[in-house]
């Protein structure tokens, strides 16, 4: 996150090497959702859509809905990136998501990037009206 790609990828590598091994599911879950949010932080959005249905799966899975609705999220911005405006559908699952299972933190990077993915696309009056219920 600091700008250390080729030390994330390390760190990431690591994680699901040793995520593999332990065979815990949820572990698995977490490995993958994160390096899906790291794919798409580094832009590499080919990269991200080929390794989210790996990353749902894993979520779902494991019974955690607050790693879905992150996998959705980034899932959607990956779809954006690659000019595919469905995307907001993806982003906008995960936010009701993370607002149904009360987890703030997924929410609050659900209203981020759809409020980033509305302002690439031009779409002022939804991106007005996402900024103030993220705001509320």
């Amino acid at each position: 996150m600091a700008g250390d790609r080729q030390g994330r990828q390390a760190a990431i590598a690591e994680a699901e090497l040793v995520a593999e091994n332990g065979g815990d599911a949820e572990s698995q879950a977490i490995v993958g959702a994160q390096r899906l949010a790291l794919l798409v932080l580094d832009l590499l959005a080919v990269e991200a859509l080929d390794a989210a249905p790996e990353a749902i799966a894993r979520a779902r899975a494991a019974g955690r809905d607050d790693l879905l609705a992150l996998c959705l999220n980034y899932l959607g911005c990956a779809q954006v990136l690659r000019g595919d405006d469905g995307g907001m559908a993806a982003l906008r699952e995960s936010l009701a998501l993370a607002l149904r299972v009360g987890d703030d933190v997924v929410a609050a990077r659900a209203y981020i990037n759809i409020a980033y993915v509305l302002w690439l696309l031009a779409r002022q009056d939804e991106l007005d009206a996402v900024l103030a219920d993220g705001l509320a």
